[in-house]
């Protein structure tokens, strides 16, 4: 009877009294009390209960991000479906490795190093394999490969590194460190297809297309870079067109060839990171952005294009419109729209003023396309420049430049064609250390450390903070987003600062830092949730799995390569290899 009474006390116990004695269990407890009898299965699923646990846990703050979601599905995906779990370590690298890149199919991962070798691994299941590798030292006396990107097929990759000339004498300082790009063919057993130019060494090209890369090459005389196309020969015809190194029987590409993109000014030792982002949109910066300049041949475009013989639709719908001259100005928007004004044609004139003060278009995101009308998309690059502190960003058109010939002849009579980007995102106070966008090109996330004290006159005397701050910048309009602010992450290297690797998926950003730590936020709270741990050094590369976030790579100065899965996907392996 006292039995009867006891069970009988547990079942008619008010759900708030079993509430509060489930607040003071784990998730794994939860999960036993589930199995216990329908009412206590039933409290379990209390939100309050799972956002308790959630919050917690993580430190979340604010409220769930969709009406869709549940705070029990949040914890199940911050916990089951998020990669902290190191399924496999490799050592494969004989040096400090400097990157990891996965292919766009998910199934092959390449990771470069100090020690002048460029790797490609298999990856099935949760372990990897290597699949092809070569020493570019030995064969293109590199000192190093830094950095990597697969092609839009996963047919081709390139690889960038850093080689010291093959000669140079005494009376002569040619032994200045020199960018390179190779291009490998992984349809051709790795096949060693072109070598284009790629410097400064920090340019890091990336894919224009499927066959055509971008690189560049820098004149330290006129203290400009030029950003070039190259494309990857496909017969014997466009091989002749090539110098073929004796040493390799390969087609090398010098600063001669390719087709001329653009030329921009500024000091090469801070160009960084070529990045192509494919947007079906043009950015639309508020008209009160302290950062942001647009370039007067954007503004000239711009008019051009919503002149009343071509009509708005279909062009810029409402973009804000500013001037800026070949420096990187400050000026008032208000002023730099009035010199524009003043110097603008009257009917470009009426144009600007009209789009200028339509304000109720600030807020437009694209423009209105009938259901037939095709989206447009147009390609950026997007660069660092100045001293760290400036984002540029370009739009490659192919009304880009005249002919080669007549570029060479103008550098030829000193009149070289300088190009000025269309968009300038000044940040001034901080020193920009690496970035990547996001899978839909809509956001760019970039790592960056204060700039503590610096002298104006000189560029290579800064003291920077050794605390990593990550912000995100909607490329639509150009704005810093508040919420994506992460931080956490620590630097020590002092100035010229080292690259330090980040990367986003749907849910996560992840990136390296310089205490032997990858850290990892979540998009939607801006929360760090995780420490990916190497033994010692820099976590230099990270990469998430582009087909399932559920897996990522990271690798470091302890020359490990370390490929990390969730639990979820943990225990999926684990229970197959049990079968």
């Amino acid at each position: 009877m006292e039995a009867t009474t006891w069970m009988d006390c547990w079942q008619e116990m008010p759900d708030s009294i079993l509430l509060y004695i489930f607040s003071f269990l784990e998730h794994s407890d939860l999960g036993q009390v589930v199995l216990t009898c329908k009412t206590w299965c039933r409290v379990t699923y209390d939100e309050h209960l799972w956002r308790d646990l959630v919050k917690k846990r993580w430190k979340l703050k604010g409220d769930l991000t969709s009406s869709e979601d549940s705070w029990r599905a949040e914890y199940k995906r911050l916990h089951y479906h998020l990669p902290v779990i190191c399924s496999q370590e490799l050592e494969a690298h004989t040096d400090e490795v400097l990157d990891v890149s996965f292919s766009h199919s998910g199934d092959m991962f390449c990771t470069t190093s100090r020690d002048m070798t460029v790797k490609v691994w298999k990856l099935e299941g949760p372990e990897a394999t290597l699949l092809f590798s070569d020493d570019v030292g030995l064969r293109l006396f590199w000192i190093l490969t830094q950095y990597s990107c697969f092609n839009g097929d996963d047919s081709l990759l390139l690889v960038c590194g850093v080689k010291l000339p093959r000669f140079f004498t005494e009376d002569q300082d040619y032994d200045e460190p020199i960018g390179h790009g190779a291009i490998y063919s992984l349809e051709k057993n790795f096949q060693l297809v072109l070598v284009v130019p790629m410097d400064p060494p920090t340019l890091f090209g990336t894919w224009l297309d499927n066959v055509s890369c971008l690189g560049g090459y820098l004149n330290e005389a006129n203290n400009t870079v030029t950003v070039k196309k190259y494309k990857v020969p496909t017969d014997n015809l466009e091989i002749e067109d090539l110098y073929i190194d004796d040493f390799n029987n390969i087609p090398v590409c010098d600063v001669s060839a390719g087709e001329t993109l653009f030329t921009f000014r500024g000091d090469p030792h801070h160009f960084m990171s070529l990045l192509l982002a494919t947007m079906s949109f043009e950015p639309c910066p508020p008209s009160d952005s302290d950062i942001v300049s647009i370039s007067s041949d954007k503004l000239k475009r711009t008019a051009e294009a919503c002149s009343p013989n071509r009509g708005v639709a279909g062009t810029l719908c409402g973009e804000k419109m500013e001037c800026r001259s070949s420096s990187f100005s400050t000026v008032p928007r208000e002023k730099r729209l009035k010199t524009s004004l003043a110097n603008s044609d009257s009917q470009s004139s009426q144009t600007l003023k009209s789009l200028y003060e339509r304000n109720d278009l600030e807020n437009t995101v694209i423009c209105e396309q009938s259901a037939t009308e095709s989206v447009t998309k147009r390609k950026y690059v997007i660069f660092v420049t100045g001293q760290h502190t400036v984002i540029a960003i370009h739009e490659i058109r192919s009304d880009i430049r005249c002919d080669d010939k007549h570029e060479a002849a103008s550098e030829v009579n000193n009149q070289l064609r300088v190009d000025v980007p269309d968009y300038i995102l000044n940040f001034k106070d901080i020193y920009v250390i690496g970035l990547c966008l996001s899978k839909d090109h809509r956001y760019l996330f970039f790592n960056s450390r204060k700039r503590m004290e610096h002298d104006v006159n000189d560029s290579w005397n800064l003291t920077l903070s050794e605390e990593i701050e990550i912000k995100a910048v909607d490329l639509q309009t150009l704005e810093i987003i508040p919420m994506a602010k992460l931080w956490g992450h620590k630097a020590f290297s002092s100035f010229p600062a080292w690259y330090i690797c980040i990367d986003v998926c749907e849910d996560y950003v992840v990136s390296g830092s310089e205490d032997a730590k990858g850290y990892v936020w979540d998009r939607r709270y801006g929360q760090l949730l995780s420490t990916l741990d190497h033994s010692t050094g820099v976590v230099n590369g990270v990469c998430f799995n582009p087909c399932n976030s559920e897996c990522l790579v990271t690798v470091g100065d302890d020359r490990t390569i370390k490929i990390w899965l969730s639990r979820n996907l943990h225990n999926k392996y684990t229970y197959k290899t049990q079968l």
